[in-house]
């Protein structure tokens, strides 16, 4: 799709490629261990 037919709000920020996901025990995506993995890598 291009650009133009999304829209400002639905683009890709960034992508990053992770070995495992976290999840919790009943198997959902914790999204704020992935947001404070990003938050780690860019002090780095």
């Amino acid at each position: 799709m291009t650009q133009d037919a999304q829209g400002p709000g639905r683009q890709f920020r960034q992508i990053a490629c992770v070995a495992t996901l976290p999840k919790t025990p009943s198997g959902k995506l914790q999204r704020f261990m992935l947001r404070n993995q990003e938050a780690g890598a860019l002090l780095e």
